[in-house]
């Protein structure tokens, strides 16, 4: 069960939107998940809704409204299975102001992840992993995972100064 404190979590939600049309059930599932742990900033539910070609108008406008939500955010989750310049742009960023950062990929859709992504995770990045998933359940479970390990640290270090 989630505490009102975990409920507090604000995730960022990053994904292919025009290379990944073919996945948009499983990332409205996804969706569904983060917002039962906490509140989705960026969800792009028009674009899940009308498709690609009818969301975004004003580059500039969106470039500058998600580089605003990743700067409030606590916790991106990207998924990475199909390649996306734009994902890739804002895990850097994301990497860069220290934002905790879950990519998550599913091998049997797309057998390599790129070696930007996996090769910081095995660099022993902290704030970015890099994870298998085949099913919505083992997603959402590497992100339990994650946010488990994340509350613990800060506990302890709160208790540390008590």
């Amino acid at each position: 069960a989630w505490t009102d404190i975990e409920k507090g979590i604000r995730f960022y939600f990053s994904y292919s939107c025009r290379g990944g049309t073919k996945e948009l059930h499983l990332y409205r599932n996804l969706v569904q998940q983060l917002e039962s742990r906490g509140e989705v900033l960026k969800s792009h539910t028009g674009f899940m809704q009308k498709g690609a070609d009818n969301l975004f108008h004003d580059h500039r406008e969106e470039y500058q409204r998600n580089i605003s939500m990743i700067g409030e955010c606590d916790v991106i989750v990207a998924e990475v299975t199909n390649p996306s310049t734009s994902v890739g742009y804002e895990i850097g960023l994301s990497v860069e102001l220290g934002k905790r950062v879950v990519c998550l990929y599913r091998p049997s859709v797309s057998k390599y992840v790129s070696c930007m992504i996996a090769g910081a995770n095995s660099n022993g990045e902290s704030n970015l992993t890099c994870n298998e998933y085949e099913t919505e359940d083992q997603a959402m479970e590497i992100i339990d995972n994650m946010l488990e390990k994340a509350y613990n640290t800060t506990l302890s270090c709160l208790e540390n100064l008590q």
